[in-house]
């Protein structure tokens, strides 16, 4: 190599090659050449030239790039883009990018807007590479081409052998920026990197790739930008990004699903042609509304109320009403999209929806959450019906904040209908309702560990919050013989090593009855029990852990301390609690882990039982119902298990939840045809 450097310093470590396809890229790789020259006195520049092919998950590919790049030993910093088919999703809750692809050292072209990259990486792989997304590192010969808003690129890959478990060395992430569809990231490199802060592009010449009807070439625009044919993960994702700006918590959401779905959509191509994945992520309406309320000093407050009607294919829209500060539209359509795969799972005829408003109950006295809930049901009413759409509770709402919104909308309308769930038994409620989720959570759990020979009975449980379903699971978690150790709540979690008993259990109920009670009160109640203010319970000790507070609340770091304590099982009591690194983290454990579209299914199957008793006129007793959804819960096990047996006794539960929920829902929008 020329200008001071050697070999050594300039190339990346040789990889071994194993398959067809990679051997087409490591000669991409290896014929690379350069040449130096300085015009005028001017620095001097290291041309590249390199060509190849390469097939990859059936899209054939070809390049041909030529391009002069300046030396620049003093850089220690370089520029760095995301290169196509792997996209970057969106921030995750962390501060962490939730990635696909591969990330490195590549160099930007100013004002021809295209980049070229040779370097080692190590890869946050959540697209390309192993199934379950391990991460790992890889050689790549990238390139980019952008104009204005539009971008086409392509990437080939070359796993690196012998390095699993250790630091690459070349490239380390310092911090990313979003803007628009292109996201930049800034690299720290270790001495044997110099990365140019600008290079000239002398020729791109991209050669479109073949499709049956499309070129798999993609130019990534606004948001009018359309689908091709062929379904990528990265182009779905791009697609939906560009749709949905800013909205982090519905990104995460849909592709959790999509990269389960996206290869069972190739595997049968009736959904790609109907766009059924695009329809399905794409809500039939998000409805918006003002709030006013006067507060015990007639003093008048504006929130924002929202209904996101996500999908009806399977039947009425169904999913709960959230009162909590953090409500906006971002994650009602999260929440909305996971409720309708969630429903389908049940067999129950529901659909998915979700709705709130940024109203926080805690603090207001009983007179002013009635006058809000008034106000709030005074909109809502126009839109929903007991065959239209079906609300029940959420967080910061329960059965008072249900019977005032159901005697609002009775005023209304005069009419006493199922227009809700979640009643007071006294006025069409369903016995269990209280009790579903967090039963319904530990069932998956003695199904997922009963599959692999294993039981409940003397493991400890580490549980997140002290609600409903929270104090519900450490119930049936007691029934089960486990012992549950921890609860918590916004100020901190309480460790209990001698466990929570049914008699501790039922004093936590009354006490978190009254609005405001904390949970740092169980550790002055109960002697031996410890406090952790403002810590999360997940570095507590446990062979089993149910995480039922909030979403996102178990983090990357979280999940690892989780598995080095002796975690072997999760099961989700909350909507998508988990965040993606860290269920990445359980898969690639092999650890039984169970997504909350499956696990935390039990609520909402019985409201729709409390839905088909409200609507028949009859009651079912507490046995009859224990039974039901005893039922729902294996059944939804065996879908589970059905679509996400991944070998070795090892099950995919993500994956299997994704695809049998998807299923239903795409079947009856295929029947109904383009609508």
């Amino acid at each position: 190599m020329r200008h001071g450097r050697t070999a050594r310093e300039r190339t990346p470590p040789s990889p071994k090659i194993g398959t067809a396809a990679a051997v087409a890229v490591a000669i991409a790789v290896a014929t690379a050449g350069g040449t130096a020259r300085a015009e005028g006195g001017q620095r001097p520049w290291y041309e590249i030239s390199a060509s190849g092919e390469t097939d990859r998950q059936g899209a054939a590919a070809r390049f041909e790039l030529d391009a002069a790049i300046p030396i620049r030993p003093e850089s220690r910093r370089g520029s760095v883009l995301f290169l196509q088919p792997g996209a970057v999703l969106s921030r995750g809750p962390d501060g962490r990018a939730l990635l696909g692809g591969t990330l490195g050292v590549v160099y930007r072209f100013e004002g021809a807007g295209g980049i070229v990259g040779l370097n080692a990486f190590h890869d946050v792989n959540r697209i390309t590479g192993s199934q379950r997304g391990r991460s790992h590192r890889q050689a790549s010969l990238g390139m980019d081409y952008q104009s204005g808003r539009s971008r086409i690129g392509a990437n080939w890959y070359i796993p690196l052998s012998g390095t699993r478990g250790r630091d690459a060395g070349l490239a380390r992430l310092e911090e990313y920026a979003v803007g628009g569809p292109e996201l930049r990231y800034r690299f720290a490199l270790d001495d044997r990197w110099r990365v140019p802060e600008r290079a000239e592009i002398v020729e791109f010449a991209p050669v479109s790739p073949m499709s049956v009807e499309r070129s798999r070439w993609r130019m990534i625009g606004d948001t009018g930008a359309e689908m091709s044919d062929s379904v990528t993960l990265s182009g779905f994702m791009d697609w939906i990004v560009s749709r949905n700006p800013g909205e982090t918590e519905f990104h995460q959401a849909v592709y959790e699903v999509a990269r389960s779905v996206i290869p069972f959509v190739h595997e049968y191509p009736v959904y790609a042609k109907i766009r059924v994945l695009e329809r399905m992520a794409e809500p039939d309406r998000v409805i918006s509304f003002r709030v006013v309320w006067a507060d015990d000093d007639n003093e008048l407050h504006v929130n924002r109320g929202y209904r996101v009607q996500f999908n009806n294919s399977i039947g009425p829209y169904k999913g709960g009403i959230r009162f909590h500060p953090s409500v906006n539209q971002s994650v009602l359509k999260f929440l909305g999209f996971e409720q309708t795969f969630k429903n389908s799972l049940t067999g129950l005829p529901m659909g998915g929806g979700k709705g709130g408003a940024d109203f926080d109950p805690k603090g207001r006295s009983q007179h002013e959450i009635m006058k809000f809930c008034q106000s709030f049901m005074t909109e809502l009413y126009r839109h929903i019906g007991a065959t239209v759409d079906v609300p029940a509770g959420d967080i910061g709402v329960g059965a008072r904040e249900i019977g005032y919104m159901f005697g609002q909308y009775k005023r209304l309308t005069n009419a006493f209908e199922g227009v809700l769930t979640g009643k007071g038994l006294e006025y069409g409620g369903s016995l269990l309702r209280p009790e579903a989720t967090g039963y319904g959570a530990v069932y998956f759990l003695e199904d997922m560990l009963g599959h692999r020979g294993d039981a409940i009975e003397g493991k400890r449980a580490a549980i997140s919050g002290s609600g409903n379903v929270a104090c519900h699971a450490a119930e049936a978690l007691l029934q089960h013989g486990g012992r549950p150790v921890t609860l918590s709540d916004s100020s901190g979690f309480v460790h209990d090593p001698a466990g929570i008993t049914q008699e501790k259990l039922d004093w936590v109920k009354e006490h978190k009855k009254q609005r405001g009670n904390r949970i740092s009160a169980y550790a002055d109640e109960f002697p031996g029990a410890q406090f952790h203010t403002d810590a999360r319970p997940w570095g507590v000790p446990c062979e089993v852990a149910l995480p039922c507070a909030t979403q996102n609340e178990l983090l990357a770091d979280d999940a690892r301390q989780l598995l080095q304590n002796g975690c072997v099982a999760v099961s989700e009591g909350a909507n998508m609690p988990c965040a993606a690194e860290a269920v990445d983290a359980f898969q690639e454990a092999r650890i039984c882990f169970a997504p909350g579209k499956a696990s935390n299914a039990g609520g909402v199957a019985m409201s729709g039982l409390e839905m088909s008793q409200n609507a028949a006129r009859l009651y079912r007793d507490e046995d009859d119902l224990a039974g039901a959804l005893r039922t729902i819960m294996r059944d939804i096990h065996a879908a589970c298990v059905r679509h996400g047996e991944a070998g070795g006794g090892y099950v995919d539960y993500v994956k299997g939840a994704n695809i049998a929920g998807f299923k239903k829902v795409a079947d009856a929008m295929l029947a109904f045809g383009v609508v």
